[in-house]
């Protein structure tokens, strides 16, 4: 009797082995949370509505989708959920703001981490992808997308002093940094998925910023459009 319970437990440890090894390994995937890079301010669109307090403005059959799936299975951070903002030919400006409230003195840094999916411009055209603006004068600085007569585009810091020409493609995924000098202006920079530091100078006119702003805060021309990805902005001061 006693070597037949032996027996009998000798046939059943391969399960049970089997059972607590599949047990032990079964991985636990990470919980889908916003980085938190800025200790300025974080947003990852995450949930329903924004995790920041955010103004949309919207023109002519434009979009602002703060609850975007990400496409083509791109990701930010641990996430999929994103901003999507569509400006259609004719649409007007169509953004959304976030409240920065900082000084002309300030040095900060802006981040975001951005998808062209498409852009239509004429030559020589540009749009609006990200603006720093001041609120009582109108006026801003910005981040904008240009194209040649080549049909090759490329980002551009503008200000009193605008910057070099930084080419990119559309459908592939970036992160910009966008630097803002307030003891040094002309130390102000752009760049591209930390590669190389293009110079400029912010406007002189711009005596503080208001708001960030995501998408073309001004007006449109009827042969601009674009649809563009955001999977998450911070600010760095």
């Amino acid at each position: 009797m006693k070597n037949l319970f032996g027996f009998l437990l000798l046939a059943l440890m391969p399960c049970l082995v089997g059972w607590s090894y599949v047990g032990e390994t079964v991985a636990t995937s990470a919980e889908c949370s916003t980085p938190q890079d800025g200790n300025e301010m974080n947003e990852g669109f995450l949930g329903t509505g924004y995790e920041n307090t955010w103004t949309e403005t919207i023109g002519t059959n434009g979009t602002v989708d703060e609850d975007y799936t990400l496409s083509s299975g791109w990701t930010s951070g641990s996430c999929s959920e994103g901003l999507n903002i569509v400006i259609p030919l004719s649409g007007g400006n169509t953004s959304t703001r976030y409240d920065i409230g900082f000084a002309t003195t300030d040095t900060y840094d802006i981040y975001a981490e951005f998808k062209v999916s498409s852009v239509t411009l004429p030559a020589y055209g540009r749009i609006q992808l990200l603006s720093v603006y001041q609120q009582y004068s109108g006026n801003f600085n910005d981040i904008s997308i240009s194209v040649d007569d080549l049909a090759n585009y490329s980002l551009r810091a503008h200000g009193s002093q605008t910057s070099n020409n930084i080419s990119f493609i559309t459908g592939v995924t970036y992160t910009v940094r966008y630097h803002i000098d307030g003891t040094t202006p002309a130390n102000s920079y752009i760049q591209l998925d930390g590669g190389t530091q293009y110079s400029f100078t912010p406007s002189t006119a711009m005596t503080s910023a208001d708001w960030l702003i995501l998408g073309a805060n001004d007006l449109t021309d009827s042969t601009d459009a674009m649809d563009i990805e955001f999977g998450r902005v911070w600010v760095v001061r």
